[in-house]
C-alpha cells in the first residue's frame, strides 16, 4: 500500500501546519492513499493537499521527500532498505514552504488546524507526522 503527504512550514515562522484529524487519531499532515489513477507519490501529495486544505497544488514548492514506513505491527519507521515485506504502508512525505501563515480551508476529514513550532508540539500527533517532523528536523529544515 502506497500513501503521501505533505508537511507545510511557514518560513517567516518556522512553523509547522498541522490539522486535527476528525476520527480522533490526533494531529497530522495533510495526506492519504494513492488512488489507483496516480503513478507517483507527489500526484497524491497534491490532491491530498488540495482536498484537506483548499490549497492549489501548483502552489506547492516541494524541497525534498522521503519515505516512512508503518510496520504491520503498528509501529512507525524511517525507510530501511532491507524486509520489504514487512511493511504494511509506504508513505511519502514531501516538504512545502510558504512564505507565511495562512488559514487552511478544511475538509470534513478534520475538525482544526493550528501553526506549531518543531520543538513544542500539539498533545496527540499522530506518530507517522511525529516521525515526519523528527526526519525534518534532523535533515536540517
Amino acid at each position: 500500500m502506497k500513501a503521501a503527504g505533505s508537511l507545510i512550514l511557514a518560513a517567516s515562522t518556522d512553523r509547522v501546519l498541522l490539522l486535527r484529524r476528525a476520527d480522533g487519531q490526533g494531529w497530522d499532515q495533510p495526506g492519504g492513499m494513492m488512488d489507483a489513477d496516480e503513478d507517483e507519490p507527489a500526484a497524491t501529495a497534491c490532491r491530498e493537499l488540495d482536498e484537506e486544505t483548499g490549497l492549489a497544488p501548483m502552489l506547492v514548492d516541494c524541497l525534498d521527500s522521503f519515505v516512512i514506513r508503518r510496520l504491520a505491527d503498528g509501529r512507525h519507521v524511517t525507510y530501511m532498505p532491507r524486509a520489504p515485506e514487512r511493511w504494511a504502508l509506504e508513505y511519502t512525505v514531501f516538504v512545502c514552504t510558504f512564505r507565511e501563515e495562512f488559514e487552511p480551508t478544511l475538509s470534513a476529514e478534520h475538525t482544526a488546524s493550528g501553526w506549531f513550532d518543531l520543538e513544542t508540539l500539539p498533545e496527540g500527533v499522530h506518530p507517522g507526522t511525529a516521525l515526519a517532523i523528527d526526519v525534518l528536523r534532523r535533515k536540517g529544515f
